[in-house]
């Protein structure tokens, strides 16, 4: 079975983490922070900093990195637009899950009820 959720790549000092988040991440994460506000918050150009660098926290955290959302946020903050706009991109692809792919699709919808072929007798 294909991944759900799609691999985002975090390069963190100077090294690339390949990360495929999972639902027990996420449930993780939304212990301290609401993923859909995040995304609501980021979408209308209203980034919450200290919760992006949870976020990204936890998410180098379940990739072995031994790092804290304070020293995070002091990377986001000193490395400016650029670095904010970047891990904001990854985190919101993260998020989403991925579409089933269109060949899975179509034998759902291809799929009929046991009574679609009565004769009504």
């Amino acid at each position: 079975m294909a991944a759900i959720f799609r691999e985002i790549e975090i390069i963190w000092e100077g090294k690339t983490h390949r990360i495929t988040p999972t639902m027990r991440l996420f449930n993780q994460i939304e212990q301290t922070i609401s993923l859909s506000g995040l995304v609501h918050r980021l979408s209308t150009g209203n980034p919450p900093l200290s919760h992006l660098a949870t976020v990204i926290g936890e998410m180098l955290r379940f990739d072995g990195v031994k790092v804290t959302d304070e020293r995070i946020y002091q990377e986001l903050m000193l490395g400016g637009p650029e670095a904010i706009g970047e891990l904001t991109q990854q985190v919101v692809l993260a998020i989403f899950p991925q579409s089933e792919p269109k060949q899975s699709q179509k034998k759902k919808t291809r799929t009929k009820s046991p009574t679609s072929n009565s004769t009504g007798g």
